[in-house]
């Protein structure tokens, strides 16, 4: 991790080992096999404490940190955004068909210009591909479900807004955005499903499922961030933060 760490709870996990650049504060035993932290590490007293490096280790108490946003009044409303496009689109300006990505076999691709798209669901035992090259929402009204794969192309000036009104689960490997420039890929998830992705998917974008656990099979790597409920991963899990996010929605102006 390349700044700070600040967890709510126990740090545990086997075969999981960790390094932190900066400080550390752990509110709970501190049980990894291994455990770096070039700054502070602070630890209640009480907790157990495993093998860990670190420049200093503290033992006093740690606040619990309430991330932002988290209540039901703050978090976006996503299943209601999707409604309201189910109707409210440009499927009929590029004669798309809101089922258009459904029972997938083989490989299937669309792409999709600036505007606002509306698609039932994405299933299939295929691969699907989309690719953006504009500024582009896309509103899918229920599941993911694939078997070998789905591909999401952004390629700059492109940018997309991708709303998921069901679970998602995808067996293939996921690969979504650039790892160049994950900002320009926000997804949205309704509901409290799991997100589960196979081993050796990239996630190269800003994840938004504030009720949603995501899971991931074996190793994954994930560019830009992720705002969920909890994280499960039974391989390596890579995070780069990508800090351009915070500046998104620059070049927007009002009128």
């Amino acid at each position: 991790m390349g700044e700070a760490l600040h967890c709510g709870g126990p740090l545990t996990g086997d075969p999981v080992t960790a390094t932190v650049v900066g400080d550390a504060r752990v509110r709970g035993d501190v049980s990894l096999p291994a455990f770096s932290v070039g700054g502070v590490l602070t630890v209640p007293e009480g907790h157990a404490l495993g093998p860990v490096q670190a420049a200093e280790v503290r033992r006093e108490p740690v606040e619990p940190l309430t991330p932002c946003a988290c209540d039901a009044a703050s978090q976006v409303d996503v299943s209601g955004l999707i409604a309201r496009h189910v109707l409210d689109n440009d499927n009929a300006a590029i004669g798309l068909a809101a089922t258009a990505l459904e029972d997938i076999e083989g490989e299937r691709a669309l792409e999709l210009p600036c505007g606002r798209f509306h698609l039932t669901r994405i299933t299939g035992t295929g691969h699907a591909t989309i690719s953006i090259r504009a500024r582009t929402a896309l509103f899918v009204e229920d599941m993911v479900d694939l078997g070998d794969g789905l591909t999401v192309e952004v390629q700059a000036p492109g940018e997309l807004d991708l709303f998921l009104g069901g679970s998602v689960a995808v067996a293939g490997p996921l690969r979504l955005g650039s790892t160049a420039a994950p900002s320009r890929v926000r997804v949205y998830v309704a509901g409290t499903n799991v997100l589960a992705l196979s081993a050796g998917s990239t996630l190269a974008g800003n994840l938004y499922a504030p009720r949603a656990a995501l899971s991931l099979s074996g190793g994954a790597e994930v560019f830009g961030s992720v705002f969920v409920r909890h994280v499960e991963a039974s391989g390596p899990l890579r995070l780069h933060y990508d800090a351009d996010i915070r500046d998104a929605g620059a070049e927007c102006t009002d009128g």
